[in-house]
């Protein structure tokens, strides 16, 4: 769920489940101890705002939300405009609101959740588990200040257009050496969520990222735009925030995800001399789907264990037969089409065997099936194959229900009578360079793991060893990131694979919602990338829900400095 989606909005989403479904929807069944404060936050902002605070003892109901109202909350929808907050995307007990506090103002706070309505039995409504009245004497925290009257963080529901940055201390000492800035790179991704409910959600939305987020300006902000920046208040109304508050260096908009359109992330600091906000990097959302053609004068000369290429985990899973398998084995929101489009160029493939039917191979993910047949995949790459100019790597690797030599057999033969006029040989081995599989013509490398067990294809020059790889088992994300850069720091000899997934161990309390593991590893992934590997050797690297990371786009820019260095090498 969109942290941001309107409750109105998301009731009716609900209404149209099942009812069985909607009774299944976790919710919360005990007084949540609503706490109303006020706290004065020094200059800039010199406002007294709302503080709300809740403890409950359980855990809250998968839609809670608390809002703030300036008149008596007879329905769960008339909040002050923008005052809702979702309580399970809160970090902490505690919401700062932008409320700013008057005394000719009666003010209530009222927590929701997800009941059965009782008027319409058949539905669930969003019902009042407790409302405050606030009074002007309510409790007043110590001033958000640091001693001499200055706020020591930028309010986060306080847009830049409202600050008087004349009043900040940095105008006090304002550097005017612009020698001084730290580029951040922004870009955009996109992301879901997973709820219980309806399963993976596929109206993803844009999330804003940059780089160094430890060595930002109090005052710099991101925003994203709908056409290119000229000035740095023209973003998209509401879509920005102040990077300080921030340190992952990562927020999620609401802007749905939308290929068809322009989007960019502009990166804003303010100008003492010019006194406004100024626009310091712009970057346009692209897809990729013609990268490595546009970079072939480039990489060329570049070996294929020395290319970084893009690629996606459980390649296939993004279209489940139940809702039930999403959560647990989901692990992309694209089709093959569009990853395709963005610039995914290795598949890893799980192919499970149905000889009764027709249609006998079907992608699988630890035997939960998907929609996806192994032949409508076959044919799109044959397509892309002719219609663009790309080299792609499938690798099969896993197989269900194969309990003959001959299923290997028959699923080979679909393979090589298919795509087997562009199919490189082994024998170009991994050390053949870009180049070369272009002027050959055979601009696809099919690992298949099973090969040893066909009788046709044992010996098929065609048919190329699995890459190599690690399952990165982690408790948590810090070991997640131990066990890769043990894997990047191992020496490998041929085509290898570093899996760029978060998975604690099956007995672990964490969290086995792989979208929830995917939001937390792929920003960390692109930081990574960027910083900790930027002088590391990464062949293949795979991710979950990949447009929720910088991947592609850090891989080409790897790549063109590659094929820059292997044009000035002494072959």
């Amino acid at each position: 769920m969109n942290s941001k989606i309107n409750p109105s909005v998301l009731q009716a989403r609900v209404r149209e489940l099942d009812t069985n479904i909607q009774n299944g929807i976790t919710r919360l069944h005990v007084k949540p101890e609503l706490k109303v404060m006020k706290q004065r936050w020094g200059k800039p902002h010199c406002r007294t705002f709302l503080i709300i605070h809740w403890d409950v003892s359980t855990q809250p109901g998968e839609y809670d939300y608390i809002a703030v109202f300036d008149k008596d909350p007879l329905s769960p929808f008339d909040y002050i405009p923008y005052q809702f907050y979702w309580v399970n995307k809160n970090r902490s007990n505690t919401i700062i609101t932008d409320v700013v506090l008057k005394d000719s103002t009666s003010y209530y706070a009222a927590y929701y959740t997800y009941l059965r309505d009782p008027v319409d039995v058949d539905h669930c409504d969003f019902t009042p588990l407790e409302i405050v009245a606030i009074h002007p004497n309510i409790e007043e925290l110590p001033a958000q200040d640091d001693g001499l009257g200055y706020s020591i963080q930028p309010h986060p529901r306080v847009s830049p257009q409202d600050v008087n940055m004349e009043q900040t201390k940095e105008a006090l000492t304002a550097d005017l050496d612009e020698g001084n800035y730290q580029r951040h790179d922004p870009y955009l991704t996109a992301s879901g969520q997973l709820t219980l409910d309806i399963g993976i959600d596929l109206n993803l939305t844009f999330d804003l990222n940059w780089f160094h987020p430890n060595r930002v300006g109090m005052w710099d902000y991101v925003a994203i735009f709908d056409r290119y920046p000229e000035d740095a208040d023209d973003f998209v109304a509401n879509q920005w925030c102040w990077v300080s508050n921030h340190p992952n260096g990562n927020y999620s908009t609401m802007i749905n995800f939308d290929r068809s359109r322009d989007y960019y992330a502009a990166y804003m600091i303010y100008d003492f001399t010019e006194k406004k906000f100024v626009i310091k990097e712009v970057t346009k959302y692209y897809t990729r789907s013609h990268w490595m053609t546009e970079l072939k004068d480039s990489i060329s000369g570049v070996r294929l264990k020395d290319l970084t290429i893009p690629g996606t985990h459980q390649s296939a899973c993004f279209n489940m037969t139940t809702p039930l398998a999403d959560a647990m084995n989901q692990t992309q929101s694209q089709t093959f089409e569009n990853q395709l489009l963005d610039g995914i160029r290795y598949f890893d493939l799980h192919v499970e065997y149905y000889g009764k039917y027709e249609n006998k191979f079907w992608f699988t993910h630890d035997k939960w099936s998907t929609e996806v047949s192994v032949s409508s995949f076959l044919n799109l790459i044959d397509t892309f194959l002719t219609d663009n100019h790309e080299i792609l790597i499938l690798d099969f690797n896993q197989f269900y229900y194969f309990n003959d030599c001959s299923v290997h057999d028959e699923l080979i033969d679909m393979i090589t009578d298919i795509l087997g006029d562009s199919m490189a040989l082994v024998s170009y081995s991994q050390d053949v360079t870009i180049g070369k599989l272009w002027e050959e013509n055979k601009r696809i490398i099919v690992a298949y793991d099973g090969k040893i067990q066909s009788e046709k294809y044992q010996n098929d020059d065609r048919l190329w060893p699995t890459i190599q790889c690690e399952w990165p088992s982690a408790e948590t994300l810090e070991y997640a990131k131990i066990n890769l850069d043990r894997e990047i720091d191992l020496k490998h000899h041929g085509i290898w694979l570093l899996q760029g997934i978060f998975r604690p161990a099956e007995q672990s309390t964490v969290s086995h919602n792989i979208q929830d593991l995917a939001n937390i590893i792929n920003p960390n992934l692109s930081q990574w990338m960027e910083d900790d590997w930027i002088h590391k050797n990464i062949n293949v690297i795979t991710s979950d829900f990949y447009l929720g990371n910088n991947i592609i786009t850090i891989a080409i820019e790897r790549n063109l400095a590659r094929g820059r260095a292997a044009q000035y090498s002494v072959v």
